[in-house]
């Protein structure tokens, strides 16, 4: 299990690496990983394995950041 320190950049809740298993046309079924805030819901896509959903969560930008950028981005 891969270990994760971001905490959500919204609410500031504990990430939590979640699956679920979806069936595929052949008839067999596969896994799907995902990573959520279990305060605020905020999550990532699906992904075939747990390593790029934490990839992914890892990979995002701080709010603060976001916030920044935004206000820079207007001003053109």
């Amino acid at each position: 299990m891969l270990v994760n320190d971001e905490f959500c950049p919204f609410c500031g809740g504990e990430p939590h690496l979640k699956s679920k298993t979806i069936p595929t046309l052949q008839g067999h079924f596969r896994s799907k990983y995902y990573i959520i805030c279990e305060v605020c819901k905020c999550k990532t896509a699906e992904f075939d394995s747990p390593r790029p959903a934490w990839a992914a969560w890892n990979r995002r930008l701080p709010a603060s950041k976001l916030i920044l950028e935004g206000i820079n981005h207007e001003k053109g």
